[in-house]
């Protein structure tokens, strides 16, 4: 009895601790770590493609780099379905046109992180992520992307410790948000530093905004009749706030 108990142990172990070295663009559908061991260069479209929960994604520094097309790194519930427990991180993702793209429009996506990472040079947006909730994002540098990072349709998650800068229009968008909790951000040498767009109840504080057109551009906010609470933030921008079709 005691040796068929040890042997389901360590079954379970090896299940649990399931792992892979990985050097070429795929579609991780299994749970398990992966482990990116060298640089990718001109990938020809999508890179990374996540299809199963319980996935963690460890590019250990190395460069996911695109031809300005597909996405680096793509969280797919349209095909894929639900999704739980999604890990990146330490990546450089560039040169894709979107660098990660957390997509939860077809399924849910939740309990997922992306940190440690710096997403560079791609076309439309660094990072988008669409319907994820109670998710961690943090230690990121994003810069010379079309926008930085777009939180759309997003509840509960953690934003926090981001180096937004020199991005085309937008550092921080916030599209039809709630409830997240956003802070030590800075935002810098944007054409917006923070877009709040037909979103409400989110928390900003402890960041800063400098360098921007538009250090904080709000439009439709806090609809619902509950407000965005912004406060002990930096901001030094050609226009610091601009308030457009608010309710507040």
């Amino acid at each position: 009895m005691k040796k068929t108990t040890l042997l389901l142990f360590t079954l379970l172990l090896i299940k649990l601790s399931f792992s892979t070295d990985i050097s070429t663009c795929q579609t991780l559908s299994s749970p398990g770590n992966y482990y990116l061991t060298a640089d990718i260069i001109n990938a020809s479209s999508t890179c990374f493609t996540i299809g199963s929960s319980d996935v963690i994604l460890d590019c250990q520094g190395h460069t996911v780099d695109g031809n300005n097309t597909g996405y680096g790194i793509y969280a797919d519930t349209n095909t894929y379905g639900d999704m739980n427990n999604i890990s990146i991180k330490n990546c450089s993702v560039k040169e894709f046109y979107r660098g990660i793209y957390l997509d939860g429009f077809a399924g849910s996506i939740t309990n997922c992180s992306v940190d440690h990472s710096n997403i560079y040079k791609n076309n439309e947006t660094g990072f988008k992520m669409n319907f994820p909730r109670y998710c961690n994002f943090s230690y990121l540098t994003i810069y010379e992307n079309g926008d930085g990072i777009v939180v759309a349709n997003t509840d509960h998650n953690n934003i926090h410790n981001l180096n937004i800068y020199n991005n085309t229009n937008i550092g921080l968008n916030l599209l039809g948000a709630f409830k997240n909790n956003v802070y030590n951000i800075s935002s810098r040498y944007n054409n917006y530093g923070i877009y709040l767009n037909n979103d409400y109840n989110n928390n900003i504080v402890n960041s800063t905004l400098e360098g921007n057109s538009i250090g904080i551009y709000i439009y439709s906010s806090g609809w619902t009749g509950t407000p965005d609470i912004i406060y002990n933030n930096f901001l030094n921008n050609t226009n610091n706030v601009y308030f457009s079709g608010t309710i507040y």
